[in-house]
């Protein structure tokens, strides 16, 4: 009981200090996780004008849109527009449509957090910046298409979207590419993100070099990663994070790194090798993976991080040649683990 609370509470920190530097950037304050949504809505309630049949949009002297307060299904955001500000449209359970006009550049952070019956997001070519969690809790979106300009993408923006199975990004973006509704880098080697919404196996293109930082991060519903591979891939920190149902991974090209926690709640996994091209693991690298209970360590050299093998529930067995890095290991844990 105690591990599972401070796993949880580790996870929990992740999301509650982009929360709360987002919100202390805005003027708000959130004291505890259960009152993040009640005190970002009210910021907006307390807001509101009388006017919101005449005209549901407020803008600020500079032409922002800074709230939305209508019930439409269908929302046109009105021409002219270049930024929609923070919370703009926070919580709104109505919307199922956002038409957006050419001309936007900037949706900031949090601006559709929590509109859970937006389905496709459609974003004009010339927006160029998405803020942190600004599509966050739209459980209901499927599919997102990015536009030309777009050159950067804040954090979770698209946290908790947990249909969303297919990212689509225009041919003429330099920044961000698309293979198979997975988000890449422009060159394909970098891969950003995953979709929460993906089910079962998920296969990344050859040219995979990296596996980005929270790119899978709580896709509970992937089993399987496969890869041929032309390179030895790096997994960033926390790349696999809460992938509760992930069994296999299988890059036939290799992998070169493991970052802290990349494999964090992963609590389907029962065997995993470390091959002989990896010299890292990152520490907790296979935090609460409480269904691993064989692992194979092929090179002799290796940086082993901190108790990578924290909150398993169980004892590991090991393989590993004797005098290598990992026997080392083995014998400074033998609470935990045990040679083969």
């Amino acid at each position: 009981m105690v591990a599972v609370k401070l796993t949880e509470s580790k996870k929990i920190a992740i999301i509650m200090s982009l929360i709360l530097s987002i919100t202390s950037a805005h003027g708000l304050q959130v004291i505890k996780a259960s009152n993040i949504k009640s005190n970002l809505t009210s910021e907006i309630i307390e807001n509101k004008t009388e006017d919101v049949k005449s005209n549901p949009f407020k803008f600020d002297d500079k032409g922002v849109l800074i709230r939305y307060y209508g019930n439409d299904k269908e929302v046109v955001v009105p021409e002219g527009i270049k930024k929609i500000s923070f919370g703009a449209f926070m919580n709104n359970d109505k919307i199922e449509k956002i038409v957006f006009p050419e001309g936007l550049e900037l949706i900031d952070e949090c601006a559709f957090y929590g509109c859970s019956s937006l389905k496709d997001i459609v974003l004009p070519e010339s927006l160029e910046s998405i803020g942190r969690l600004a599509f966050g809790n739209c459980i209901n979106c499927k599919k997102v298409y990015l536009g030309e300009h777009l050159k950067s993408i804040g954090e979770f923006a698209f946290w908790k979207c947990d249909s969303l199975n297919y990212i689509d990004v225009s041919k003429d973006n330099e920044v961000y590419s698309s293979y198979k509704g997975l988000l890449y880098s422009s060159n394909y080697h970098t891969l950003k993100l995953c979709p929460a919404g993906r089910v079962k196996d998920v296969h990344l293109i050859d040219s995979t070099k990296v596996i980005g930082e929270y790119a899978f991060f709580d896709c509970k519903k992937i089993e399987s990663i496969s890869m041929s591979g032309f390179f030895p891939v790096m997994i960033s920190d926390s790349a696999f994070y809460g992938c509760e149902n992930l069994k296999e991974v299988k890059i036939d090209s290799g992998i070169n790194e493991i970052g802290s926690c990349a494999f964090a709640e992963c609590k389907s996994l029962t065997e995993f090798t470390v091959g002989n091209k990896v010299t890292s693991i990152g520490s907790s690298a296979f935090l609460e993976c409480t269904s691993l209970n064989k692992v194979i360590f092929i090179p002799k050299e290796i940086k082993i991080g901190h108790d990578i093998f924290a909150l398993c529930d169980q004892k590991i067995m090991i393989t590993a040649e004797k005098g290598s890095s990992a026997d080392e290991y083995v014998k400074k844990h033998s609470a935990q683990l045990y040679l083969a």
